[in-house]
């Protein structure tokens, strides 16, 4: 039974091993061939096993989650992906530091909603003896040298000043990602989910593999009230009116933000841990953006004549979002409402049709009650269903449902 045992853990182990295949440092998914993993430290020879992986795999994506390492490699590698015009992404809690982000800056699409860091290349004493993955450094390439590579890649100037002010790692902070990232990222969420995951796994794993505890340098402290300022501001010129751009993070800024986003149909950020993606789409987007909810179908205050609430008419065209905790995550949806046969006159009905960006469909109801200016939203999908009652709060319809969804509805 020992040795049933001990083949079947061997089997077991040869299959997962099978589903990776490693090229030196760099590793390749058999479930996702297009994509290049650069996790480990850049060593010798990795240049040579990165133009491997391209000739065995339709490689179009690096995802770079190195702590840095042989200077000389990394730049070789930035060229070849450079000439490939391959995409690079630095994932969300990983971190791409030193040498690694000669490869970043290489792509001919990049987005970082990682840490991004950079520091002056420097020798070492020429007698000590050097280790087999050791960084070589600056007694092989000069500053112009490495300045030509940057140049040819489109780096943002700025990027040198930070690389050769001091030998400490310098960390960017969102506002310089927004600039080093490009203006579009072919990737998208659907696709960079798996990635992250599997990124983040590994970095785990090699963590606690590690034999010695390296001390790392302290990220550099971003200027949270800067940040939250500009957001701010950029809030306000679009229409969707943050408050003062103080730098304080209170409740009108953060509805603010969660309007934006849902127009955006992108995850609201939790202060300070504000994405790439966030502040490039709020940079991006055109004044007026966010529309005055005083528009032609949004709900108003109720009015009695004659001691009987007024009837809102509901019917139209809704914006819909659900944030789920039942592993559904965020869900990004339009409704459209129109009135139902078996309408009460004291308590109208109408029939839903909605669709979220999965592009799952659902019917349902949507139950008003005008003496509450309440309503009760049934969806049925076909493996589960929403069922939640709503509240008009703050120009939207707000509620929960057993499933453990928060709906926000608002007409658009």
């Amino acid at each position: 039974m020992r040795y049933f045992l001990a083949i079947l853990a061997l089997i077991l182990s040869t299959s997962l091993k099978a589903e990776e295949r490693s090229y030196g440092s760099l590793l390749v998914r058999e479930n996702s061939p297009n994509t290049v993993y650069v996790i480990d430290e850049i060593k010798s020879g990795d240049s040579f096993e990165l133009r491997k992986a391209l000739r065995n795999h339709d490689v179009k994506h690096i995802v770079l989650a190195s702590p840095g390492g042989n200077v000389f490699e990394a730049l070789q590698m930035a060229g070849i992906i450079h000439d490939n015009k391959l995409l690079t992404y630095v994932p969300r809690g990983a971190e791409c530091a030193s040498a690694c982000a000669f490869l970043f800056f290489a792509g001919n699409e990049r987005l970082s909603d990682g840490q991004l860091g950079v520091h002056q290349a420097y020798s070492r004493d020429a007698s000590s003896k050097r280790k087999v993955g050791e960084t070589e450094y600056l007694t092989q390439f000069t500053v112009s040298e490495i300045i030509g590579f940057l140049n040819e890649f489109g780096t943002p100037p700025f990027v040198y000043e930070r690389m050769f002010e001091g030998l400490e790692m310098y960390y960017f902070d969102p506002l310089e990602l927004m600039e080093i990232n490009s203006d579009t990222f072919s990737l998208k969420s659907d696709t960079l989910r798996p990635v992250t995951k599997f990124t983040l796994t590994k970095l785990k794993k090699r963590k606690a593999r590690s034999a010695e505890t390296k001390e790392t340098k302290p990220a550099k402290k971003v200027d949270t009230v800067q940040v939250v300022k500009f957001i701010q501001s950029r809030l306000n010129e679009i229409g969707c009116a943050a408050g003062p751009a103080d730098g304080l993070w209170g409740r009108k800024t953060e509805a603010a933000v969660k309007r934006f986003a849902r127009l955006a149909e992108i995850t609201p950020p939790n202060m300070p841990d504000f994405s790439a993606d966030f502040l490039q789409k709020l940079e991006a987007a055109p004044n007026g953006y966010c529309p005055k909810i005083a528009v032609k179908q949004s709900p108003k205050k109720i009015v009695k004549s004659n001691g009987q609430p007024k009837i809102k008419d509901l019917s139209g065209k809704w914006r819909m979002v659900a944030h789920c905790t039942n592993g559904l995550g965020v869900l990004f949806g339009r409704a459209t409402l129109s009135p139902s046969e078996t309408s009460k006159k004291n308590q109208p009905i109408y029939n839903v049709k909605y669709m979220n960006d999965r592009s799952q469909y659902a019917t349902g109801h949507l139950y008003y009650n005008p003496e509450k200016d309440s309503s009760r939203i049934v969806l049925h999908f076909g493996g589960f269903s929403i069922n939640a009652n709503l509240k008009f709060r703050n120009g939207i319809y707000q509620g929960f449902d057993a499933n453990g969804c928060r709906l926000e509805v608002e007409p658009y």
